[in-house]
């Protein structure tokens, strides 16, 4: 993440509740803690540090609070259950790259966002963090990331996979 791009990351969440989902190791908790969010890291595999719980996505989670989602590089495999929850959110932040051949999300993940205005876009060439706010889109142009997610999947297929 770049410092525009945490610097953004900080502000947008001053004061709110973020989930950190599918968060590892919880890269992006240092950034967004100094803003006095309330901060939750969600992953399937038991992590033994900071406000993390293990949960796994594909079934109901009581714990999710609905606020903002952060959604970092998620997986290009598809994970029906967690769009259920995921289109609850008031906001996404997503960071990732499609741009480059490297996949990240699946249709159904880009079919939510893609719906939904765009609050702002940082563009970097090792990644891009586009916020996703609550309202549907009107007239506001694609990022080229989400045309690359698009031309990645085809007919609900991955066409293409650079490891």
């Amino acid at each position: 993440m770049t410092p525009e791009q945490a610097d953004y990351v900080k502000n947008a969440v001053r004061g709110t509740k973020i989930d950190d989902i599918g968060c590892g190791y919880s890269p992006f908790r240092p950034i967004v803690h100094p803003s006095g969010c309330d901060y939750l890291g969600i992953d399937k595999e038991k992590i033994s540090h900071g406000n993390v719980i293990q949960f796994d996505l594909s079934k109901p989670c009581p714990h999710l609070r609905y606020d903002i989602a952060l959604v970092s590089w998620p997986l290009n495999r598809r994970s029906i259950a967690w769009h259920l929850f995921l289109r609850r959110y008031k906001e996404i932040i997503y960071i990732g790259k499609n741009t480059d051949g490297i996949v990240c999300g699946d249709p159904e993940f880009w079919e939510i966002v893609g719906k939904r205005e765009i609050l702002k876009v940082i563009p970097d060439p090792a990644e891009t963090l586009i916020h996703y706010g609550e309202k549907p889109r009107a007239n506001q142009p694609r990022p080229a990331e989400e045309a690359a997610a698009e031309a990645t999947w085809k007919n609900g297929k991955l066409t293409r996979f650079i490891p």
